[in-house]
This record gives structure tokens, sequence and C-alpha cells, in this order.
């Protein structure tokens, strides 16, 4: 994991990527972080790590996942022929010179406690190595070769870029693809399926396709049935109970009758039976 500190930052920062390859448990939250020119992103997932020297140093720290922190940095590989580095002191990243991909970052409730008081200055105080819990760090600037390439912090608005983007398609007489996402789906079979009839909303199961069908129990439900007869037979108050409820439930238009067939396979498509335990009102 490659890490960059940032004293100005309120909170510690980690990949998308990295937090997935750290498979560490995802708690949900909402912030919002701000960055360069006042723009803003959500921030709906965290994980808790601990970092660690290898030795004496060891932090529990909560982190906003986020999907990018930063370029690569350095932006360049950077010339170190000129410079005399110590050979005899530990780097926190000995090859600091190459571009490499940003997985965390130790904003300001973390920054001090990692720094050490020492220090040494280089190339005319322009490089300086501070040490740290991690090792030596190098920050400064050196003269290299001009390039073209500069990066920034930047964070852009995904739904304003895709409100744009829609609109640039009905300009042109493109009309975008029906959504695959289920919640539209049922909110579009809602709009499409709702009605107002006798004083009551009705609306359409959004079934779904290429279902797979359930085997048929109408025999489980049979024997259930005659077991319930059979305890009938034995209280015929039950029986009474048992039926007042049932006509109650069918005049409140609850239950309906169907038509019993002879040939399991003129029953309707839904031919799902159960018969539940038997109730009956107590006074």
């Amino acid at each position: 994991m490659n890490a960059i500190l940032d004293s100005g930052s309120q909170k510690c920062l980690c990949s998308l990527e990295a937090s997935n390859f750290l498979g560490l448990e995802k708690y949900s939250m909402n912030s919002t972080i701000v960055g360069l020119n006042g723009a803003c992103i959500s921030v709906r997932k965290g994980i808790s790590a601990e970092i660690s020297n290898g030795s004496s140093f060891k932090r529990k720290l909560n982190f906003l996942i986020v999907p990018k922190i930063t370029g690569c940095v350095p932006t360049q590989p950077l010339d170190l022929t000129k410079i005399k580095l110590p050979q005899n002191i530990r780097y926190a990243d000995a090859e600091f010179n190459i571009p490499k991909r940003i997985d965390i970052l130790l904003g300001g409730e973390i920054f001090y406690e990692l720094l050490k008081s020492k220090q040494i200055k280089l190339h005319d105080n322009s490089i300086i190595l501070q040490d740290s819990v991690f090792g030596y760090i190098v920050t400064g600037s050196i003269q290299n070769e001009p390039s073209n390439y500069y990066f920034c912090n930047f964070i852009q608005d995904q739904v304003d870029r895709n409100l744009t983007k829609f609109w640039d398609l009905e300009a042109i007489g493109i009309k975008a693809e029906s959504s695959c996402d289920p919640d539209d789906q049922a909110m579009q079979h809602f709009k499409s399926s709702v009605r107002f009839n006798s004083g009551r909303y009705e609306v359409g199961f959004p079934w779904k396709s290429h279902t797979q069908e359930l085997n048929d129990n109408f025999s489980v439900a049979e024997k259930r049935v005659k077991s319930l007869t059979r305890r009938f037979i034995r209280d015929p108050t039950l029986y009474i109970q048992y039926s007042e409820i049932l006509k109650e439930y069918e005049s409140q238009g609850i239950i309906e009758r169907v038509l019993e067939t002879e040939k399991p396979t003129d029953r309707a498509v839904f031919s799902i039976y159960r018969t539940k335990r038997s109730f009956a009102k107590k006074a």
C-alpha cells in the first residue's frame, strides 16, 4: 500500500480498489468531502483499519472510501543522479522517485503522530528528509525535465455530468436505452399498473419473467385438509367457529371460492395450496 500524508485533510481516505483488496468489512455512513474549488463528493462507505510500521507503532483509524485519491506520485520519474542521498538511513519508500498509485491518505488526525523531530536538508535546503515512524520521508523540489503534465485533485459531480450527456443525446434525436436497474423497473411497473377502484388503490404484482415454477403441492394440502376434517368430526364446535371465520373472510373479499377440477393439469397456473393450522375466535 502506498500512502501520502496531508495535514490539511480532516479525515483519512482509502481508495475503493484498496478497500476491496484488503477485504475488510465496510460500514455505512453519510458524509461529504469538499475538495479543490469547492467541489463535493458524497461518501457512503467506510472501513476501520490498523496502520503499523511492523514494530513499535500501531494505530487503528477510520477511513472514508473514495473512488480515487489522486494521480500517481510523483507525476514522472525523478532524476536522482545529481543528489547525494544518505545511504545509512531507512527510507519510508526506497523507490520514492518512481511514480506510484496512491492507496490511502493519512490526514490531520494522525499526521503529527507520524513525524519525528529529526530532519536532514540537502541540495541547498530544497530537499528535506523528514524522519517518521515509517522511516525518512523525502519532500521538497528538484530541477527535473520539463513536463506538460500536472495533476491537481478535482472532484466532478457525476450527476451533473450524466444530465449533460442525456441532454446532448436528446438534442440529436438519440434516446437512451431503457434502464435495467431493478428500482427503476419497479417504479415504471407501478406507474403503469396502479389503479383506483371502488375506493381502493390496486397495483399489479411485478412478476419476473423466466422464473422457475414451484412444484405442485396439492397432495400435501389435501392431507392437511383430511387431518383437519377428522379434527372437526371430534370437535363440532371448532368446525362451526372455523366455518364462520371463513365465511366472514369471503364476505369481506379476503378469500374467494375456486372450482374444483378433476385433473391437476386443468388447475390454474398458480397451483400452490396450503392449509394453515386451525384457528377460531375466542371469547
